[in-house]
């Protein structure tokens, strides 16, 4: 997709004729290097580039690429556990290690719900304050950002009226080169059409005397 998506005519405040404007952009692009609808202008800044670590690089590609998630947090450690469904007998190894993998998963499912009351607890009483500080560190970011914008939008309108300042300066100049044109040209037709008139006067004498 190409970086120029807003079209701006040459001489927008001079030519309002289409044609004339056709062949001014066909002039103006000839000038225009090959790539110039895919470079950025020199006084455009160059776009923020994230930085990520390798595994959330990989996870990404992962996503693109539609794979299936492999790795990471085995959810199933923190579903509920249901205890076996035979008793316990400790004199039966394979009933106790069953028993001790119940107790086990119960073990990490109470630790993991434990933190996240505990992180629930400190989000209801940290969360709106934290969230504020949050929001007031990135209001210079937020000022910094709109005093940009708003410059940027005044070298624009400086630039615009610059450009029509210029272009109302030349149209008179051009309009008189215009004129003197068409009057250059007219005065040739009128010279040529003179000596075809002439040559053919000559014509006639030469065979009247012919005769």
């Amino acid at each position: 997709m190409p970086l120029i998506t807003q079209h701006t005519d040459a001489l927008a405040f001079v030519d309002p004729d289409p044609k004339s404007r056709e062949a001014i952009e066909a002039l103006v692009k000839r000038e225009l290097p090959p790539h110039y609808s895919k470079t950025l202008h020199p006084s455009v800044p160059a776009s923020y580039e994230p930085q990520f670590t390798p595994a959330l690089t990989a996870e990404h590609e992962r996503i693109a690429a539609g794979a299936a998630r492999s790795g990471g947090i085995d959810e199933k450690r923190y579903e509920s556990v249901d205890e076996p469904s035979e008793g316990f007998d400790a004199g039966d190894a394979e009933k106790l290690q069953q028993w001790r993998e119940a107790l086990k998963k119960a073990y990490t499912i109470s630790t993991y719900m434990k933190d996240r009351a505990t992180n629930l607890e400190l989000l209801e009483e940290h969360g709106k304050n934290a969230w504020l500080v949050g929001n007031w560190q990135m209001e210079p970011l937020q000022r910094g950002l709109d005093t940009e914008l708003a410059a940027t939008k005044t070298d624009i309108e400086a630039v615009q009226a610059a450009r029509r300042a210029r272009q109302a300066e030349v149209g008179a100049e051009l309009a008189g080169l215009e004129k003197s044109w068409r009057d250059g040209v007219g005065r040739v037709v009128e010279v040529e059409v003179a000596n075809e008139t002439l040559r053919q006067q000559i014509l006639g004498r030469m065979r009247q005397g012919a005769a």
